[in-house]
């Protein structure tokens, strides 16, 4: 069983409920304008074009039937300044999109999609992007430390060479967060106790 990251702090604030959700009918989830943006924003990492990240996003919105102007012209509008942010920063992106395995309990991994990770300025260690995925308190969650564990073996790197951060879809507040092995002990062992809590409860 594979539980993403966005899902882990509903895991843990209201087990039952993240139970009773995929005991359900899973129901198709159409991304919104953010998703949207996001993936414009990978098509640029892709291609260094902002006409051809422009021109994904229009074909998306269109194609998902988005017709809120007021919701196009802000997706537009993030994706021009995210853009302009990198430009002006100029980060050293070594992988987009990059997917997370990290064992939990038999037969359970925390799985996700990281949308950027970068070389720290200094080139001592890297940083692992959650871009558009900011909220309030979210250094406190519990994927962030996870995260970070999950990027440092996955790269064979040390664990305190990783650190996590958040960004916005407009590459504004771009903040980040590192945990020490004793932090990161603690966190995965209560993902381990949720993640076998949650399996006994589907009876998997």
């Amino acid at each position: 069983m594979l539980i993403a990251h966005r899902e882990l702090e509903q895991l843990r604030t209201d087990l039952r409920a993240w139970v009773r959700s995929k005991q359900g009918e899973k129901p198709f989830v159409r991304g919104g304008y953010g998703q949207l943006t996001r993936m414009a924003i990978y098509a640029f990492h892709k291609t260094g074009s902002r006409l051809e990240a422009r021109k994904y996003l229009k074909k998306q919105l269109d194609d998902a039937r988005f017709n809120n102007e007021r919701e196009r012209t802000a997706a537009f509008q993030n994706l021009d300044r995210y853009i302009q942010w990198f430009a002006a920063d100029q980060p050293v992106v070594v992988r987009c999109r990059f997917r997370i395995r990290l064992p939990l309990a038999p037969g359970v991994e925390l799985s996700g999609e990281i949308p950027r990770i970068d070389v720290k300025i200094d080139g001592d260690g890297y940083r692992a992007v959650l871009v558009g995925y900011g909220s309030r308190n979210w250094e406190r969650q519990l994927r962030i430390p996870l995260i970070q564990r999950a990027v440092a073996n996955q790269l064979q790197r040390d664990e305190s060479l990783v650190s996590v951060g958040v960004q916005g879809l407009d590459g504004t507040e771009l903040s980040f967060v590192g945990f020490s092995k004793r932090e990161l002990d603690e966190s995965h062992r209560e993902a381990r106790e949720l993640s076998a809590q949650a399996t006994r409860m589907l009876g998997a």
